[in-house]
């Protein structure tokens, strides 16, 4: 998400395209689907055209992102899904198929999404970038477990000692 201004800008729509190219080398993943890799497709006379909606290579002047605006906040197909309904947020989904042979598989990736996201914020300070999914929500259930068994299985304990030793009114 830009953090002022509109996303349908040159600079916004070829950072997104550059962080979907480098989605692909995330462990596990399958599929990648975002805004500029989204297979829109058109009548061109007799013809079916299905293209990318956007183009990087190709020149994004005002008349460019203007159709490519109006083409993402009609379509159904990708909003509230990877775009959304103001426009102004744009996703980048990462489809991942882990095979469970460890337990390190979700913890990798997250560690890998965490570097592409540093990277490609540090890269583009205007755009504001945030991690969100299963994947995400179960690593976090996992490092708050490991952080509350380092910091509050001692306490607990502690506590447990001190209570006895009111209740019992001695050490041994």
């Amino acid at each position: 998400k830009p953090v002022e201004g509109d996303l349908f800008t040159a600079e916004t729509l070829t950072a997104v395209a550059k962080f979907t190219e480098a989605a692909w080398q995330t462990p596990f993943s399958t599929r990648v689907d975002s805004l500029t890799n989204y297979q829109h497709s058109e009548a061109d006379g007799d013809d079916l055209v299905v293209a990318n909606l956007v183009d990087v290579d190709a020149e994004l002047d005002a008349e460019a992102l203007a159709r490519i605006k109006a083409i993402a906040l009609a379509e159904t197909l990708i909003v509230d899904r990877l775009i959304s309904r103001d426009g102004r947020t744009t996703g980048v989904n990462i489809t991942l198929m882990f095979p469970q042979a460890s337990i390190a598989e979700v913890p990798q990736v997250m560690a890998h999404i965490r570097d592409l996201v540093a990277k490609s914020a540090a890269a583009h300070p205007e755009l504001q970038f945030v991690i969100s999914g299963n994947t995400a929500l179960s690593n976090a259930f996992a490092e708050l477990s490991q952080s509350d068994m380092e910091s509050l299985v001692p306490l607990m304990y502690g506590a447990l000692l001190i209570v006895m030793i009111a209740f019992l009114r001695s050490a041994a």
